[in-house]
């Protein structure tokens, strides 16, 4: 009996949780087959009829099909998740350090010093990588954990989501253009004398204005990061930056005035927003246009993994200067310039 306990507890939770994730997920397939329903059937075939209402279902549901395979990829493609690079977990009372390329190529670090760890995951964190409590593991490039996906969105499935948005804005503002035209058109005729305007198709064009202005408003936020090459998570929280990128331990500057995010800029920013743009959604239209994997911006692979990014090189220039001259001093003061093991 008490073994059979803890297991009912957890089958609770884990059903819970299923239950959680099943709601909003429900939700957006239902908004997304209502609207289709309402005016490819309703509006385009019940009303306006004939080839014109053809071409306008088919419309529709190209980009209802498109929207639908962007949000299922997000699911299903996920942020990423250091738990996929067995390099990067770090059992139990083990004490080793960081692989080499994260020490040669990460920037940031935790706030008191030390490389970044996670002691709920037990692996090492990567540049841009947080713990989602919600998704309960670390994800790569972390932006932010959104409840209609019930699932976070980070380094791998980034691109989706923004592509997602950008859909969604179409299809809800395509079907609110033409559904408020054949209103007006109603309305302006006084075809209401001898016909009725389905009610499926005004409450579906309500629907439509609310969701266009809605989903705008938060793509046009996401667009800003994204052209910006920073994160949500980055935009609220400021990156520290290592004093001395030549050893692991930053902690014997602890006194010192931490370079950041917030005092010398975005390391991340690679100078011109096409840039930005390019290295998370590709470099060709069709790579924008559609929800496909392109080529690699890269030929480094821990770049295209995630694990490392590009910088911009003027503000990594100043952190390299700040960091050999802090290195500089350091060798002085312990009076030796060719042994810094220990502080590895």
């Amino acid at each position: 009996m008490t073994s059979l306990l803890p297991r009912l507890i957890d089958s609770f939770e884990h059903f819970c949780c299923q239950l959680t994730s099943f709601f909003p997920r429900a939700m957006v397939h239902i908004l997304y087959g209502y609207a289709l329903f309402s005016f490819g059937y309703k509006l385009s075939f019940g009303i306006i009829g004939g080839y014109e209402g053809f071409i306008l279902t088919l419309i529709t549901l190209i980009f209802y099909i498109l929207g639908l395979i962007t949000y299922h990829k997000v699911i299903n493609v996920g942020g990423g998740s250091p738990f996929e690079f067995p390099e990067l977990r770090v059992n139990e009372n083990e004490n080793i350090p960081p692989p080499q390329y994260l020490v040669d190529h990460s920037i940031m670090i935790k706030h008191n010093g030390n490389f970044r760890y996670c002691n709920k995951c037990h692996n090492w964190k990567p540049d841009r990588c947080h713990h989602c409590s919600s998704c309960n593991k670390c994800i790569l490039k972390m932006d932010h954990h959104c409840p209609w996906f019930a699932t976070c969105i980070g380094f791998k499935n980034y691109k989706y989501f923004i592509q997602f948005l950008l859909y969604t804005i179409v299809y809800s503002t395509f079907i609110c253009i033409i559904t408020w035209i054949e209103f007006y058109k109603f309305i302006s005729k006084e075809t209401y004398k001898t016909q009725h305007f389905d009610l499926n198709v005004i409450i579906n064009g309500i629907i439509a204005i609310t969701m266009t202005i809605s989903v705008s408003i938060f793509t046009g936020i996401q667009l800003y990061f994204l052209l910006n090459n920073m994160s949500t998570i980055e935009y609220y929280e400021y990156n520290r930056y290592r004093n001395n990128l030549q050893i692991i331990n930053d902690a014997h500057y602890k006194y010192s005035q931490q370079p950041s995010s917030d005092k010398l800029g975005n390391v991340f920013h690679l100078g011109t927003s096409r840039a930005n743009w390019n290295a998370v959604m590709g470099n060709t239209w069709l790579e924008w246009l559609f929800p496909i994997h392109g080529q690699y911006n890269s030929n480094d692979s821990y770049i295209n993994d995630g694990l490392i990014f590009p910088y911009n090189e003027e503000i990594y220039k100043k952190l390299k200067g700040n960091s050999d001259l802090q290195h500089q001093l350091l060798m002085q003061l312990r009076g030796n310039t060719s042994n810094i093991n220990d502080l590895v």
